[in-house]
């Protein structure tokens, strides 16, 4: 079978609601991209764009990148009004977090780590005690 015909699994969510003579709505789709990342995209009835692509453990173990953005709605300039990038890296006891907001050029992170100290290793037990067997008098041989 050739690359292309290849079926990736896809969800496609429609959702309204309809207040008197309005409706209002969208329909959101989510696709795996061949490597793993996630994406996800939403198209409201308001004419805005929303998208979303996460890679969980796909660049490196432990390493979350995910990006939002969003279109400006009808008659409003610009190819993107907002866009946000996160990245989360966790292992063992090192946890890191950062956040760039490229519209606001806002940036944020935090590395927390934990230290835990050794504990002081026990005395060591014997896996087997064995007591001592006990000493038999010895009578002296007798010559009657």
């Amino acid at each position: 079978m050739p690359r292309c015909a290849r079926v990736l699994p896809q969800v496609f969510t429609p959702k309204a609601t309809k207040n008197d003579t309005k409706l209002d709505g969208n329909l959101a789709a989510k696709y795996v991209i061949g490597g793993g990342m996630e994406t996800e995209v939403t198209l409201a009835t308001s004419g805005v764009l929303k998208g979303t692509f996460e890679a969980a453990n796909v660049i490196a173990k432990g390493l979350v990148v995910k990006m939002e953005c969003e279109t400006p709605a009808p008659g409003k300039s610009g190819l993107l009004s907002s866009g946000l990038t996160d990245v989360n890296y966790k292992t063992g006891p090192f946890d890191c977090k950062a956040s760039y907001d490229f519209y606001k050029g806002d940036l944020t992170g935090a590395c927390a780590a934990l230290a835990l100290r050794p504990r002081r290793p026990a005395a060591p037990q014997p896996l087997l005690s064995v007591a001592p067997a006990p000493q038999l008098a010895r009578r002296a041989p007798s010559l009657a």
